[in-house]
């Protein structure tokens, strides 16, 4: 539970950022948010949060199966059009693991690339199994108003 909580902690920090980046006049908010099929958003935080929490608890608990499920899946970021979103993504995700050592956690060796991210987020797509630890996540509950 001791990791589950410091693997929360550097998630939080990354929608802190990215909220923050979200609302500075500067900022392109519009590469930063993606509207789904079904009109709903979804955020550089949501598929950041989940590459980080299926990045850390991955090595934090090597040795385990690791099974998540989470909301959102990799197919935007990985199609053609996604290429600017992914690297957004990217940008964030590494720019919170550097900060795990704060919460006992330990960061990657160098900084994951895109193809890294991505199979990170593939990893939250689990249908579960008799066996390991098993993670359920919603990153961003209520995207809208996160936005």
């Amino acid at each position: 539970m001791e990791v589950a909580v410091r693997v929360v902690q550097v998630a939080c920090t990354l929608c802190q950022h990215v909220q923050e980046s979200l609302l500075r006049p500067s900022s392109n908010a519009r590469g930063r948010v993606h509207s789904k099929l079904d009109r709903s958003p979804v955020t550089v935080a949501d598929w950041g949060v989940q590459a980080i929490v299926s990045w850390l608890l991955s090595d934090s608990f090597h040795d385990e199966s690791i099974s998540i499920v989470a909301e959102e899946d990799d197919e935007t970021l990985s199609s053609s059009d996604g290429a600017a979103l992914l690297e957004f993504v990217v940008e964030a995700v590494n720019g919170c693991l550097v900060e795990a050592p704060r919460y006992g956690l330990r960061s990657p060796e160098k900084e994951l690339r895109a193809l890294d991210v991505i199979q990170a987020i593939r990893k939250c797509s689990s249908a579960g199994g008799p066996k390991g630890r098993f993670w359920v996540l919603d990153p961003v509950d209520g995207t809208l108003g996160f936005v």
